[in-house]
């Protein structure tokens, strides 16, 4: 079973479970693009996502979120 959770400032916002890692992926990048307003992932986020199973924003310090793949046996 996969996680897909969506953490903003250091606190649980959702998650959700997914049967594949493939749909928890599309789901990451559907959330990070509706947290950027419709802007699409950069190469290096998308690799980040590939190799970390996440996707993280802290270029604003008030404003820092992270939406990542947890998995569970």
């Amino acid at each position: 079973m996969y996680y897909v959770v969506d953490i903003h400032n250091n606190t649980l916002g959702s998650m959700e479970s997914f049967d594949s890692l493939e749909d928890a992926m599309d789901q990451v990048k559907h959330l990070a693009i509706e947290k950027r307003n419709g802007k699409d992932l950069s190469d290096d986020e998308l690799d980040n996502l590939e190799s970390n199973f996440e996707v993280f924003d802290e270029t604003d310090s008030d404003n820092i979120w992270c939406i990542a793949i947890g998995i569970c046996d």
